[in-house]
């Protein structure tokens, strides 16, 4: 047990990082504005777990940045901290409620990967959320102010289930390792990035809604046959399979004159590319043994 008494009554930074015996946390001094608790890795080169199971319920008025790391056995957490602007709680798995920190209005990012028990987040009154990271958990009422945006690793079917509304801000956008996701049409014109690693399901994607998108990864895809009405914004497409076997038969007659770097890997069943690409620089086509026609009228680019 970790007991502040009146005696830090001054303390404003308290880390605790590999403290695994620690389990509770309690009487923490009004006065703290960062708070780590972080689990790192061990002598051994093992990840160290830690031990904490909670945070009694505590009043942090002036607690800015707040890290509790692969704590497992923590379900809750009792803090009433309105002055929070970071908050990560990764690999929390056993955490089941978060409605206990209240809506700190001046949160800007939140870390939420790994807290594989928890199932709904409900954002509603975060008024400054900028960046939010989570696996597997349905997420409602999303302020328009987030910008950034990742979920990963879970059975998402649908885009509407993580984006009810719109997000006029919104520029990074990742969807990972969702098996389940077949279809994908964005219309969000201020996206810039999108990662859909390892969406081993997906057979469709609409961009054409996408007019600022710059960066686009599709690594894994390995069920999508076909790009079309690709953004001329683009200038990273990456479709690399790794160790899998891609389906992409074509990539339609598309200009793209921004694209710089271009990599579509181990996908024998495309047989024809026709780049109008005057910017591209990088070309990457390993283990596309089925490539017969690549025409490549106009583009300069570096042989990798």
């Amino acid at each position: 047990m970790y007991d502040a008494r009146t005696g830090l009554s001054s303390l404003q930074v308290l880390k605790l990082d590999g403290c695994t015996s620690l389990a509770t946390l309690t009487s923490l001094p009004t006065t703290l504005k960062s708070l780590n608790f972080r689990m790192s890795i061990s002598e051994n080169g093992s990840l160290e777990t830690g031990s904490l199971e909670s945070v009694e319920d505590a009043s942090l008025p002036n607690l800015r940045d707040l890290a509790i790391t692969r704590c497992p056995k923590l379900k809750r957490l009792a803090l009433h901290a309105t002055s929070l602007e970071r908050l990560d709680l990764s690999e929390c798995a056993g955490l089941v409620d978060l409605a206990c920190i209240g809506n700190p209005t001046s949160l800007e990012i939140m870390d939420l990967r790994g807290c594989e028990g928890l199932e709904d987040l409900d954002c509603k009154g975060l008024s400054s959320l900028r960046v939010l990271k989570l696996d597997g958990c349905t997420v409602s009422s999303l302020p328009t102010t987030v910008e950034s945006l990742s979920y990963n690793t879970g059975s998402l079917e649908s885009v509407e289930d993580i984006l009810q509304a719109s997000l006029p801000n919104l520029r990074s956008l990742t969807i990972a390792y969702c098996p389940k996701l077949k279809r994908l049409a964005l219309h969000e014109t201020s996206l810039e990035k999108l990662d859909l690693e390892g969406c081993a399901g997906l057979e469709d994607l609409d961009c054409k809604g996408l007019s600022s998108l710059r960066f686009l990864s599709l690594d894994l895809c390995t069920s999508l046959a076909t790009l079309s009405s690709l953004p001329t914004t683009l200038q990273s497409l990456s479709l690399r399979m790794y160790y899998a076997i891609g389906s992409l038969e074509s990539v339609e007659d598309a200009s793209l004159p921004n694209l710089r770097d271009l990599t579509i890997t181990r996908c024998p069943k495309l047989k024809r590319l026709a780049l109008h690409a005057t910017s591209l620089e990088k070309l990457d086509l390993t283990g596309c043994e089925g490539l017969e026609d690549l025409d490549c009228k106009g583009t300069i680019f570096t042989l990798l």
